[in-house]
């Protein structure tokens, strides 16, 4: 998440996708403290090199498991990339190596993000339509309070609100039919 190329840590990650090709039982058995130490490249890795499916889902396992190990380090080292990679859609990496752990935990975390008033509005509606998509009731009634009448109409609140409505009819079991639609009819222009 400092932008710093650290070669042994690419080759930490190296060794630890080969592991899990040849051993994945005795890899699951290392003691956290080891986990510790490799969790941040682990979700990381794929923002610097291009990578192929067996890669990405080899990523997803190891998150897996350095997840039940090192919870609190992926879930900083994620908001650390989020808030470094604020001006680039790179974080979406780190977004997808936890599909096969995303829980409630990260999901409270990333929520909490979203109210930063520094996150860039890319990093916010991304964060937000992944939030949805896993039907997150808390993210779902954060865009709807987003779309509240009137409408904001400064640029950042217009953007938000914005990507509010587009995560709800993407995520939200009515579409955000409720609230997108007495906008519609309250709009002139």
């Amino acid at each position: 998440g400092t932008a710093i190329f650290y070669f042994p840590a690419f080759a930490g990650f190296k060794a630890l996708r080969l592991w899990l090709s040849i051993r994945p039982v005795q890899l699951e058995s290392l003691p956290n403290t080891v986990w510790n130490t490799w969790a941040p490249i682990i979700i990381s890795y794929p923002l610097f090199h291009n990578v192929n499916d067996d890669h990405q889902q080899a990523q997803r396992v190891l998150a897996k498991i350095a997840y039940e190990h090192a919870p609190e380090i992926i879930i900083e080292t994620l908001l650390t990339i989020i808030d470094t990679e604020k001006d680039s859609p790179d974080f979406y990496s780190a977004l997808d190596s936890l599909q096969d752990c995303w829980d409630e935990n990260i999901s409270y975390r990333l929520l909490d993000k979203l109210r930063d008033p520094d996150l860039k509005p890319t990093c916010f509606s991304e964060i937000l339509r992944r939030l949805t998509l896993k039907r997150f009731s808390a993210a779902i009634s954060l865009a709807k309070t987003l779309l509240t009448l009137p409408l904001p109409t400064d640029e950042n609140g217009k953007q938000k609100a914005f990507f509010a409505a587009r995560a709800l009819a993407i995520g939200a079991e009515d579409a955000g039919w409720s609230v997108i639609w007495p906008i519609l009819q309250s709009d002139a222009e």
